[in-house]
């Protein structure tokens, strides 16, 4: 059924535009993201998502993902053998040991050549991919995997479970020892460490997360592209008026000054587009350091292969990104 599938790219200015951009939706369409739902028919499984139903046969051996924290998860689920495709040029080092497998591009460019090549079972993408679904769709059952900010936790434990559902029944495993039942136990304990660290937070002390790009500073609140800081690392937000987007809001040193946040913690998206411009020179300005994050020496640079490639849409990268965040506040 494609009629609600409306996979139109909207304007460039559109995607700009914050406002325009809302939390739950797929970038460049006005398709609203939703918790993957699955339903096993014997040997093979339907998977219910965003932009579309995949019929997907049971223990699918070849698998190309788009999305980097869907190849964590399969990591962290002992399936990493049936990735045979990856976006090798953006690629972040926790998992370069996917390096051996065969390059599919990278997470913007698609080289459609190599991935045909490799005649998948099953093609993972999020959003920067999104305006390929069709195209995607016509090589090999493609299944959106990206999750709605607005509701992470149920979208990333939907997520887990749908690749897990992939491989072993409901509570019975199919000889790989892997079941949605153990897939949904792994995501428990997960948030439940999660939990237990975010009782050492300081409530009293705000938090500000930016991006920094060129010498652009955008800026996040919560439910957006980096929200689980607050929605579930539990830290205070210095703005609680932010719109929410998937680009965030055009920022400078004066609001920042302004917001004085306890803890600004940074994304530096310069490191991974190999600009020459970074985030601490466009950071080392009279007004930040007269911020408390800078007075206290609690400037935060985030891993921006964790936070912007991989965005915690993973077992290993939400563990590693909480991690981060918890001994930066120790």
């Amino acid at each position: 059924n494609k009629s609600n599938t409306n996979t139109d790219t909207n304007s460039s200015s559109e995607l700009n535009s914050s406002e325009q951009s809302s939390a739950n939706k797929v970038t460049g369409t006005n398709v609203t993201i939703i918790p993957i739902e699955w339903t096993s028919f014997g040997d093979r499984i339907e998977l219910k998502h965003s932009m579309g139903v995949a019929e997907v046969q049971r223990n699918p051996q070849k698998v190309v993902s788009f999305d980097i924290g869907a190849i964590d998860t399969f990591e962290a689920l002992n399936l990493g053998d049936k990735i045979v495709g990856v976006p090798a040029k953006t690629l972040p080092k926790y998992l370069e040991k996917y390096n051996t497998k065969q390059s599919v591009g990278s997470v913007v460019e698609i080289d459609f050549e190599a991935l045909s090549a490799l005649k998948p079972d099953l093609i993972l993408i999020s959003g920067r991919q999104a305006k390929f679904y069709e195209k995607l769709n016509d090589i090999a059952p493609t299944v959106f995997v990206g999750l709605d900010n607005t509701n992470f936790v149920e979208s990333f434990r939907a997520k887990v479970v749908a690749i897990a559902s992939l491989y072993g029944d409901l509570g019975h495993s199919h000889g790989d020892g892997l079941s949605t039942d153990s897939a949904y136990e792994t995501v428990e304990n997960l948030l439940k460490d999660i939990e237990s660290q975010k009782t050492s937070v300081d409530k009293s002390k705000t938090a500000l997360v930016i991006l920094t790009n060129a010498n652009r500073i955008s800026v996040f609140g919560p439910n957006s592209r980096f929200g689980v800081l607050y929605d579930l690392f539990g830290l205070s937000p210095a703005d609680t008026n932010l719109k929410i987007g998937t680009h965030g809001n055009r920022a400078d040193s004066e609001y920042i000054l302004k917001v004085n946040p306890d803890y600004l913690f940074v994304v530096d998206r310069n490191v991974i587009a190999k600009n020459k411009e970074t985030a601490a020179a466009a950071l080392d300005n009279p007004l930040i350091a007269k911020t408390k994050a800078a007075q206290n020496g609690k400037i935060i640079y985030l891993d921006p292969e964790l936070w912007y490639l991989a965005g915690g849409g993973g077992l290993i990268s939400l563990k590693a990104m909480s991690d981060e965040v918890f001994n930066a506040l120790k």
